[in-house]
């Protein structure tokens, strides 16, 4: 069964696309942004050296080791676009050598659409009226199995659109070192692009793992509804919902060791989300159930118990007829 959800794929292309174009559009402006700042920064630099009666070399020294920092800046400002997508994708590749190739949001969900297909395949084969319980359970899940690995995908798709926001803004950050005031900003965009690196790393070496325990779900859900058994799949909706938790937090965890905060993404009302989207398809089954029986009901029942026998079903020949008794005789008037 071929799946598609390549839409997923398509709109983080999207994003990137659109981001390389605006980054080259802020390049251009932060190369005036530096000029800017450090023509300010050399002028009061000089200006308080002089104040303070430095020596000639000192100030010269100082004068120098500014001018080659903003050297440094500029430099990076013209080859951030690419020096930085490197460093990245430097990490991309080795989480994804430890878990697993060619992983994107895209193959996330259709993993998650892969295993509910199974399910219902599964469920097709159980059948409605010799396993209704188990149906009605088997749909609940594979739903709430949809939205967790949504969830995952969407996971993957923010911290790879929040990298490309880093490429964007890359060289207006760059410039801000052009001053001692808003260098602290470009310190903390270094943090941000090493975070980030360890966060991707990590998440790309558990998703690999996740997609190899996926496969061995599906296999394992598929053996358990062909027996009938429903307890399986409730382990294996646990299973997911650790797995979600799992990507959710050690990631964050991770790349908040260097120094980045706002990684941090517990998702417990991820979860509650999609038990609660659950609990309304459990609703709307039950409903749909009473509406079904009271239908049921409704209908006309022959008196005999059994089934009303047509023109064409009545035993033929003459049937016998009860005598005809008048009820309402109608009396002659009195004179």
């Amino acid at each position: 069964m071929q799946l598609d959800a390549g839409l997923l794929g398509a709109t983080t292309e999207q994003y990137l696309n659109v981001l390389e174009v605006h980054g080259a559009i802020i390049a251009s402006i932060a190369q005036s942004v530096l000029i800017a700042l450090a023509t300010i920064q050399l002028t009061i630099t000089a200006i308080r050296l002089s104040v303070e009666g430095a020596p000639l070399n000192m100030m010269a020294g100082k004068l120098i080791g500014l001018a080659l920092l903003l050297s440094f800046y500029y430099a990076m400002i013209r080859y951030a676009p690419t020096w930085i997508p490197s460093i990245l994708n430097g990490f991309v590749e080795t989480g994804a050598q430890g878990g697993m190739q060619s992983l994107n949001p895209s193959s996330i969900l259709e993993q998650g659409l892969v295993i509910a297909a199974t399910i219902f395949k599964g469920v097709h084969v159980s059948g409605l009226l010799t396993h209704p319980m188990l149906v009605i359970m088997a749909s609940i899940i594979s739903l709430t199995m949809i939205i967790i690995y949504g969830f995952i995908a969407a996971e993957l798709t923010i911290i790879l659109v929040k990298s490309y926001v880093l490429v964007a803004l890359s060289s207006l950050f760059f410039a801000l070192g052009g001053s001692d005031v808003t260098r602290g900003m470009t310190t903390r965009y270094f943090n941000a692009v090493l975070g980030v690196g360890f966060y991707l790393l990590t998440l790309y070496l558990l998703l690999g793992v996740g997609t190899d325990l996926g496969a061995t779900w599906s296999k394992q859900i598929e053996t358990s509804l062909n027996n009938g058994e429903m307890m399986p799949l409730f382990v294996m909706l646990a299973s997911v919902i650790v797995f979600y938790l799992i990507i959710k937090n050690v990631p964050a965890f991770i790349g908040q060791l260097a120094g980045v905060r706002g990684l941090q993404n517990y998702g417990h009302a991820a979860v509650a989300t999609a038990i609660g989207a659950s609990a309304t398809v459990t609703n709307a089954a039950v409903n749909t159930g009473r509406l079904l029986h009271r239908a049921y009901n409704c209908l006309p029942k022959p008196s005999g118990g059994g089934l009303p026998l047509g023109p064409s079903q009545q035993a033929s020949g003459p049937q016998p007829t009860a005598p005809h008794t008048p009820t309402n005789q109608v009396k002659p008037p009195e004179k």
